[in-house]
Formats: C-alpha cells, sequence, structure tokens
C-alpha cells in the first residue's frame, strides 16, 4: 500500500501544471504583483511551456519538472532569439521571468531544488547599454503643440501628453489614472500607482490642471478613468504609443531634429528626468517624482514635501507651460487559463 502511494506520489511530484497554477496564485495572493507583472510573467510561461511541448512531444498537462531544465531553458532562450528575433534585453526578462517560476517551484517542493538550481544559474546576456534618448524642451514643446484643441479628441490627447512631460509617469501608469486620482485643490497633484504597487504624489503644472479639467467637462458617464477612447474604453498603452510616433511625425515637419528620434511613451520620461536634474540638480526630488523612490502604499507626504516637489517642477516648466488586481479562474487547460489572466 505504502509502495503504491509513493508511486502516485512520483506521478504528480513536478507537475508543471500544477506549479504554475501554484505559481500565479502566489503572485497575486503572497507578492499582490501588479497585473503587468502577472501578463509578462504570463507571456513568458506561455512560450515555455509551448517549448517543452514541442520538444518533449508531450501535451502540455503531461509536462514535469524534471531533470534537463537546464538544458530546456537554454534551447527556450536560443529560439526566442533565433526564430522570435528577441532583443538581448527581452530574453533576459524572459529569463528573469523563468527564474522567478523555478525558484517558487524550489521553495514549494524541495524535493525539485536540484532541478530548479542550474536554471537561477543561467546568467544574464550581456549587451552594450543604449545611449538615454530624450528630447530637449523645444522639441517636446514642438509635440505637445499638435493635438488639434478645437476637436475633443484633440484636447484629451493634448491633455495626456502635457501630463505625461509633468508626471514623467510611465506609459501603463499613465493609462491606468483615475479620476479620483486628482486633486484640483492647493496644493494640486495627481495620485500615481507604480511599479511595486507603491503610490507616489506627484504636483500639477497648472497649465496640465487646465487641460484636464477641459477633458473632464466634456465627459459623460461614470467611467472611472482619466483618458479613454471613442468607444468609452479606457486609453491602452498601446494607443498611448500611437498618439505619440503620430504628433511626433506631425512635430517633425517644422522640428527636423525630432527625425532623429524615435520617440516612445518612455522617452518622454527621459525627457522629464533630464530636465528635472538640469534645473534642479536635486536627485532626491527627482526620485520621488519619477517613482524610483521606496515608497509605502499607505504614506502621505508632508506639505512641506509637496511644496518643495511642487517648486522642483515649477523650475521645469516653460511658456508652454506641464490595476485592478488580476481575477480569473483557472480553466481545465493549463494554456487558455494562462492566456485568460
Amino acid at each position: 500500500m505504502a509502495q503504491k502511494k509513493s508511486r502516485n506520489h512520483a506521478a504528480t511530484q513536478g507537475n508543471m501544471g500544477e506549479l504554475v497554477r501554484a505559481f500565479f496564485d502566489w503572485l497575486v495572493a503572497e507578492r499582490n504583483a501588479s497585473p503587468n507583472t502577472i501578463h509578462a510573467y504570463r507571456d513568458t510561461v506561455v512560450l515555455f511551456m509551448r517549448h517543452l511541448a514541442d520538444a518533449s512531444g508531450k501535451r502540455v498537462e503531461q509536462l514535469s519538472l524534471e531533470n534537463g531544465m537546464h538544458e530546456q531553458v537554454l534551447g527556450f532562450l536560443n529560439r526566442l532569439e533565433t526564430e522570435r528575433r528577441v532583443s538581448i534585453t527581452t530574453r533576459n526578462h524572459r529569463l528573469s521571468a523563468l527564474k522567478s517560476f523555478f525558484r517558487f517551484a524550489a521553495y514549494r517542493d524541495p524535493l525539485l531544488a536540484s532541478h530548479c538550481r542550474s536554471v537561477t544559474l543561467i546568467p544574464l546576456k550581456k549587451h552594450e547599454a543604449r545611449l538615454l534618448d530624450y528630447l530637449e524642451a523645444q522639441e517636446m514643446e514642438a509635440i505637445i503643440a499638435q493635438p488639434d484643441r478645437s476637436t475633443r479628441d484633440g484636447r484629451r490627447d493634448y491633455a495626456a501628453l502635457l501630463l505625461l512631460y509633468n508626471t514623467g509617469c510611465r506609459a501603463s501608469e499613465l493609462v491606468a489614472i483615475r479620476r479620483d486620482d486628482l486633486c484640483f485643490e492647493s496644493p494640486r497633484h495627481v495620485r500615481i500607482l507604480g511599479k511595486g504597487r507603491r503610490w507616489r504624489i506627484v504636483p500639477l503644472w497648472a497649465k496640465s490642471v487646465e487641460a484636464i479639467e477641459a477633458v473632464l467637462r466634456e465627459r459623460s458617464g461614470d467611467n472611472p478613468f482619466l483618458f479613454v477612447g471613442q468607444r468609452g474604453n479606457p486609453l491602452t498603452r498601446a494607443g498611448l504609443r500611437y498618439m505619440i510616433e503620430k504628433y511626433t511625425g506631425k512635430a517633425a515637419e517644422k522640428t527636423p531634429s525630432l527625425k532623429k528620434h524615435r520617440v516612445t511613451p518612455h522617452t518622454v520620461r527621459h525627457t522629464t528626468a533630464v530636465a528635472l536634474l538640469r534645473a534642479t540638480r536635486d536627485i532626491d526630488a527627482t526620485a520621488k517624482i519619477l517613482g524610483h523612490a521606496s515608497l509605502n502604499t499607505t504614506k502621505v507626504y508632508t506639505d512641506k514635501d509637496r511644496s518643495r516637489l511642487a517648486e522642483t517642477l515649477g523650475k521645469v516648466s516653460t511658456t508652454l507651460l506641464g490595476s485592478e488586481s488580476a481575477e480569473w479562474q483557472p480553466s481545465n487547460d493549463l494554456l487558455d487559463w494562462l492566456e485568460s489572466l
């Protein structure tokens, strides 16, 4: 009887499907991981599981964590670079996600530790560090000036670009801003939920407030998000990226220097950072504005701190100037379940 029980345990021990489900449950329940983190890990795990299925000829539900994982992960990474033509940065992000999964698997079942350790020791691939790309103030202003503010969409786009430059926030942070995250009473500010699910408070320029108020006056319905599309859905990161590319192209007609830049939402973030440091040399204030400091989600800035940050941002102002936790129900098919996250 004991021998039969041992065989049954061996059949389930290291089952990849069970480990994957437990891993994502842990990310949400224990780590309180952000939706962006969960989606990034999900995409990596989906690709890796499909690679394992192709390499072994097994169905996904038959896969198990066993000897040879080191070689399997290396083969997966090589496939990403050769077949999918991903960058070294993306390759390293995929590897980091897999390392997190294998560390969890070893913690959950110490008997698997020897299989997991070799994966966690795979080094990240070195690559040439790209120079930080940012815009000069006149280039950024040229882009912000492009939206046609005689139209409703133009006023929304103008406010979005202005707020992006004002706060230096990430694309994911901007599209997640809700109306109740804004405070138009002195000191005027916006609450931003950043990486690590940490809140920060960033003062608003007067021009930003004016632009946002113009957008909100035209809004109907109870959609909680600040920026929405024509169909009433929240603005997406892809939508924001398209917006920036469109207006950069228009601005480049009169500002040729923009043609040498590939402008993305993160380029604007870099632009804000460089402008802040040039104007103030205050690394601490810049870190707070950009969300690089380890701020507690419940921490509230003192009036003195807010005033100092507002003064810092004011020095940058030019004549132009300013998730929900993932929820799911696992389906029977592991890949379908992962795609639904």
